[in-house]
């Protein structure tokens, strides 16, 4: 949860429990092949649609990833598996009401009635640049902290843990996770691009659309199994 000066609540989108699915080779698929609602491997295989941001993922039951339409600003959000399309959050506003998707304010617009972008912070009623390694911090606004660095439960900024370092919590900031894998040490894991290496952690060590496959971040050549 995120909570900007006492106005919003950010609540998070769940894009979907996804385990890999290894008894459904369908192979490669041209991008820009697969219609809404139809199987696909990765983002780039969907159709491109007018004024939609779209996302290959686990949606409305399915057993495979799927293509679908990201929530634009004003839809409800925050109790499926649809998140808010780019350069919005699904905020609540204090007071009650559903959430919805309302845009994130940039560094050097307004935060009177919104929230500041990752790394930036509101500061009055503008959006500036967030706080510096070893500067105070407010631990539920975790992204407030300049690119690079996260809040610690003790208030403070911290640099993010490199890849591999050994974690417990929040120590991978928010671009890294904390991964736990049996019979190996919890490390920090950042998502790799194509072509680099995933140092053997599987679907984890790569971006959305690739695979770890002989220690290199591959496209995916299929879909991926969704659990509910």
């Amino acid at each position: 949860m995120f909570m900007g000066k006492g106005r919003w609540l950010i609540v998070g989108a769940v894009i979907g429990a996804v385990a890999c699915s290894d008894d459904d080779e369908r192979g490669a698929k041209p991008p820009g092949s697969v219609e809404l609602g139809g199987v696909c491997n990765r983002v780039q295989d969907c159709k491109p649609v007018a004024d939609q941001e779209l996302n290959c993922q686990c949606a409305g039951g399915t057993s495979e990833t799927t293509c679908v339409t990201l929530l634009d600003l004003g839809a409800r959000c925050g109790n499926g598996p649809l998140a808010c399309r780019s350069g919005a959050a699904c905020l609540l506003r204090d007071g009650g009401g559903e959430p919805k998707c309302e845009a994130v304010a940039a560094l050097g617009a307004s935060c009177t009635d919104a929230t500041c972008a990752p790394g930036t912070r509101c500061d009055g009623s503008v959006c500036v640049q967030g706080w510096a390694v070893g500067q105070s911090c407010d631990y539920f606004d975790l992204e407030t902290c300049q690119p690079g660095a996260h809040c610690t439960r003790g208030g403070v900024c911290e640099a993010d843990a490199p890849d591999g370092a050994p974690c417990s919590g929040d120590e991978c900031g928010p671009s890294g996770e904390c991964v736990n894998y049996t019979g190996r040490a919890v490390i920090c894991v950042r998502a790799k691009k194509e072509g680099e290496s995933c140092q053997g952690v599987g679907g984890f060590g790569c971006e959305d659309g690739l695979d770890c496959k002989d220690d290199r971040c591959v496209p995916r050549t299929q879909p991926v199994g969704c659990g509910f």
